[in-house]
């Protein structure tokens, strides 16, 4: 019978939803209802959030391996250039 009561409670968080929220004006709710289109505002807003932050993410890690390529190719010019001049 306790178990039952611990399951329950683990079932009651895996179904929990939070809520995020904003205030905004009159004419930006307008503006986002119309962007939204057939979907509900919030999904719309939820949608759009996820993808700016996972892009974000994305351009993040982009940069980092431009980075580390640049790095490499520097490296990889001196030892060039120390190999020619050395052969001299």
């Amino acid at each position: 019978m306790g178990d039952d009561h611990v399951t329950g409670d683990l079932h009651d968080a895996e179904r929990s939803h939070w809520t995020v929220s904003t205030k905004v004006s009159e004419d930006d709710y307008a503006l986002l209802k119309q962007l939204a289109g057939d979907q509900r505002v919030g999904e719309w807003v939820r949608d759009v959030l996820f993808k700016a932050v996972l892009a974000e993410r994305t351009a993040e890690a982009h940069r980092t391996i431009l980075g580390e390529l640049l790095a490499l190719r520097k490296i990889l010019l001196n030892l060039q250039f120390t190999v020619a001049a050395g052969s001299r």
